[in-house]
């Protein structure tokens, strides 16, 4: 299953926390600072069972 990930950046002096996602040993992090939107998306892999070896094509759809 997917699961969130949490990761802090400090940029220009200022922190932020963003979001990203991970299956098993693979993760792909700073997706998106808003949590809701993350765990949706991850909710939304979860239900639709997206093999893992589209995980990269489908944040590429979530971002743009």
């Amino acid at each position: 299953m997917y699961y969130l990930t949490e990761s802090k950046t400090k940029v220009e002096n200022k922190w932020y926390t963003s979001y990203g996602i991970g299956f098993e040993d693979k993760i792909i992090n700073d997706i998106t600072t808003d949590k809701e939107k993350a765990e949706n998306f991850i909710a939304l892999l979860n239900h639709l069972n997206v093999s893992p070896l589209h995980m990269e094509d489908a944040v590429l759809d979530f971002i743009e």
